[in-house]
């Protein structure tokens, strides 16, 4: 299976495909390697994933690459599983690269979250901490500013397709083997190396944004 042909979900973007790559506590660090059709690991996360790590079908955001998100689920699953998932809201990134927050459809434990601010401060400087170490964060997103991303994202996609054709989408997925986030910003650091960031407050915002197009 080419998990790349993935579709976003029929009901998106209340509901959607996000495709797992790290499981809810893990240190390791999971790549899908196109070649091999399989996960592959590499030991580089310095902290344990706040919930289900992994990317969004369907969608291109700057830089060509696939929204991530994190789904908060009560027990993690495996690299390479399709969830279905209610967005609740995004994590904001300076650069415009925002990372969803999502909670795993069906799961009881989360059935009450609808937006961001459902979520307890706890929970949500767990997860700035994990990104923190990687790039700047500015804060949160709420569910219809994120929804109003995770739109436009879908739609520079669904753009490129049409002008460039799935070749062009499929070789620019292929060429991304790591995720930029678990990169350092200068080569001469490695992400342990980098100096941690302030958590962002738990303030959030509902202005939109627009996904840079290509």
């Amino acid at each position: 299976m080419n998990v790349f042909q993935t579709p976003i979900g029929r009901y998106a973007p209340g509901i959607m495909n996000v495709v797992i790559e790290i499981p809810k506590g893990s240190r390791k660090r999971y790549r899908y390697h196109r070649k091999r059709r399989a996960f592959v690991v590499d030991y580089r996360l310095m902290v344990s994933t706040p919930g289900e790590y992994g990317w969004i079908p369907e969608t291109w955001a700057k830089g060509g690459k696939r929204v991530n998100a994190v789904v908060l689920a009560r027990r993690p699953t495996w690299g390479g599983n399709v969830c279905e998932v209610r967005p609740i809201g995004a994590l904001r990134r300076r650069d415009g690269d925002h990372q969803m927050i999502c909670v795993l459809l069906g799961d009881p434990a989360y059935e009450a979250l609808r937006d961001i601010r459902d979520l307890d401060e706890t929970a949500m400087r767990r997860i700035a901490q994990f990104y923190e170490p990687f790039f700047p964060l500015m804060g949160w997103l709420g569910k219809d500013a994120a929804l109003e991303f995770l739109k436009e994202t879908h739609m520079t996609f669904r753009d490129r397709l049409k002008k460039h054709g799935a070749a062009s989408v499929i070789e620019r997925e292929d060429a991304d083997e790591f995720p930029d986030e678990f990169e350092s910003d200068d080569d001469d650091q490695t992400p342990e190396a980098k100096p941690a960031a302030t958590p962002p407050s738990p303030t959030v915002s509902e202005e939109g944004t627009r996904a840079e197009q290509p």
